[in-house]
């Protein structure tokens, strides 16, 4: 096993020399990077872990958070504490950030039915629960969901068939919507080949604000395991080691000597230019639960099609060929866990 401090990694996908260098930060509940935008690139939807009411009834007693590029899954134990005699009935959630609608904020969502964009999934002791969610339209940190709820409009604009309906809303609702922040609207006319061409604007203004939550009793009597699993949104776009770009300073820690690295990996290639998405996520969120988590484990692991990955937390070992553990009793998080991947770019994408 290899311990690195500040860690990056090569993972070769044609024979090539392992190449290792860096390592560096963790944390538990993911956020949005608000730096995480390059040019023709897109923005992360964090996620965090389970946030419960705060109670020093409930602890936690282990947890294992494995992050892939494609795939979050995070296994916990929890137990109440000592003193506690009765069952303890306990509202759960998972929070998503908010996401900052409008033209220049793009996230890498495709439609999706309904309001569960990551495919989040739970299991109680091995049985699967479904959380139920709660959206909400903010405008200045005010909720104005039900101005849209009262136009048939939902809060996610990633809903099929979303921007037809908006588009169809009379002039004098549009109006309203524009007077609350909750859009942009405008009517122009351009030159075209055919005379002057009546063209409608419209966008969204608001920050999407999703909520998983479900009830949950803690036994007195004995341990309960939930898992939860979830699409991560990773922000990214392009990075070439070469030019300066970003994606090198805290916190994924690549320094100059892995910079070359990149660069020699992708030449026999025709190119320097890599892919890279970035994952964010807190581990803060455990201190919502009574006292530190008794024992934690993180994993991050290579996938198919990554490179390299890049971070600056310190404490990874690498126990396998791409993967990267670090291992905690009595953990109090302090700090947030961001792990650059990188992904080789055809010219031709």
């Amino acid at each position: 096993m290899r311990q690195i401090s500040g860690s990056f990694c090569i993972r070769p996908l044609r024979p090539l020399r392992p190449l290792m260098a860096l390592a560096g930060a963790v944390a538990i509940a993911l956020c949005i990077a608000p730096g995480a935008r390059a040019n023709d690139g897109f923005y992360g939807l964090g996620t965090s872990g389970l946030v419960l009411q705060h109670s020093r009834a409930v602890g936690m007693r282990n947890e294992v958070l494995h992050i892939t590029r494609e795939r979050i899954d995070v296994a916990y134990t929890f137990g109440t504490s000592r003193y506690v005699t009765e069952d303890t009935r306990m509202l759960v959630a998972f929070p998503l950030p908010e996401m900052p609608l409008g033209d220049d904020n793009v996230f890498g969502i495709g439609a999706v039915e309904g309001l569960d964009l990551i495919d989040f999934r739970i299991w109680v002791d091995g049985q699967p629960v479904t959380p139920q969610i709660e959206a909400k339209a903010l405008v200045a940190g005010v909720d104005l969901t039900d101005h849209l709820r009262r136009h048939s409009i939902s809060p996610s604009i990633f809903e099929p068939g979303f921007y037809d309906r908006l588009m169809a809303l009379p002039d004098a609702a549009k109006a309203e919507l524009v007077d609350l922040g909750l859009i942009h609207w405008e009517r122009f006319k351009v030159e075209t080949s055919d005379g002057l061409a009546d063209i409608e604007n419209i966008s969204p203004r608001w920050s999407l604000k999703l909520t998983y939550y479900w009830w949950q009793v803690f036994p007195a009597d004995r341990e309960i395991s939930i898992r939860h699993s979830y699409r991560p949104v990773p922000g990214g776009g392009f990075a070439d080691p070469e030019d300066g770009m970003p994606y090198y300073g805290p916190p994924y820690c690549v320094d100059a000597a892995q910079r070359v690295e990149l660069a020699a990996y992708g030449k026999p290639f025709g190119s320097t230019t890599f892919r890279v998405h970035d994952i964010h996520y807190i581990l803060e969120t455990a201190r919502s639960w009574a006292g530190p988590i008794g024992d934690f484990t993180l994993i991050v692991e290579h996938g198919p099609e990554d490179v390299a990955i890049a971070s600056c937390f310190d404490g990874l070992t690498e126990t396998a060929p791409g993967r990267y553990e670090f291992h905690a009793e009595e953990y109090v998080p302090q700090s947030d866990l961001a792990v650059l991947f990188f992904m080789a770019f055809d010219e031709g994408e």
